[in-house]
């Protein structure tokens, strides 16, 4: 997901993902996407109103016509579980319906980010411009970093999920968890390359804004999660995808009862979390 749209992802399913409490998660959210935004960005008074009152909007909608979407959604994979149906099909299915979470998000505040955008004068800009340096410096680092390190960082990663979501990983676990690393295709490269591309796409976009029908004809096509990226990026990232959906199977073929029913206790938590926010 480029930089922009990771607002929209912070604004709603931090909730579900984060290790802290979900309600303390949502309840903050408001401060989250500022924080966010105003580390990227210095705001006139006036467009930090703005954009504070556009974000109690969307959330008081998000809080009234999705969170409940939500918690049915994580009840549905508690019941997968409890039924033995984690498969690669349902991971899909999971990892669709997540992007439908977020297309709504999208199509809900994307008026109010163009808004926004439009409004920024030619040092904002360039200060939002400079501000993506700190992603692509990580991109280069990745992109250097030897294979060998690499794995190991995907090994740890994997590993501290499993932890954090069911319990520390069995040897066994732990074997099929380094198996995975090793086959991922590198992508770090490709990943630098497209944020660059997109990012110049994005400069371009920006220098448009005072022309509202071209600014949001071009802005549009840089929002869609689907457009933009080559197609051996794609490729190889659709493969490292099935790898991942196949190692979490297998993981969790592998996993014990106590494994499982801690997974099943965070879904649980998750869930009646979700339930019992006030969106008054």
């Amino acid at each position: 997901m480029n930089t922009v749209l990771r607002i929209l992802v912070l604004a709603a399913v931090v909730c579900i993902a984060t290790g802290c409490g979900v309600k303390t998660a949502y309840n903050n959210a408001d401060w989250l996407v500022m924080r966010w935004v105003n580390d990227r960005v210095s705001l006139t008074a006036e467009q930090e109103r703005t954009v504070r009152d556009a974000l109690e909007e969307h959330l008081q909608w998000h809080c009234a016509n999705e969170v409940s979407a939500y918690s049915g959604f994580l009840r549905g994979v508690d019941r997968d579980v409890a039924a033995g149906r984690i498969t690669a099909t349902t991971l899909t299915e999971y990892n669709e319906q997540i992007s439908e979470f977020g297309r709504r998000i999208l199509i809900r505040v994307r008026p109010s980010l163009l808004d926004l955008l439009a409004s920024l004068n030619d040092e904002q800009v360039d200060e939002l411009l400079a501000s993506f340096e700190e992603r692509n410096g990580e991109l280069r680092e990745e992109a250097a970093m030897p294979q060998a390190e690499r794995r190991r960082e995907r090994v740890d990663a994997m590993s501290k999920g499993m932890r954090r979501f069911s319990g520390r990983p069995t040897e066994a676990q732990r074997e099929r968890i380094e198996a995975w690393a090793a086959s991922l295709a590198p992508t770090a490269e490709l990943a630098l390359e497209e944020e660059l591309a997109w990012q110049a796409r994005f400069r371009e976009a920006l220098s448009l804004r005072h022309d509202r029908a071209a600014f949001e004809q071009s802005m549009s096509r840089l929002m869609d999660p689907e457009s933009g990226g080559s197609d051996r990026y794609r490729a190889l990232r659709a493969g490292n995808r099935e790898k991942t959906q196949q190692v979490i199977v297998d993981l969790h073929r592998m996993a014990g009862q106590r494994q499982v029913e801690r997974f099943r206790d965070r879904l649980a938590d998750w869930s009646t979390d979700l339930e019992e926010l006030s969106c008054g």
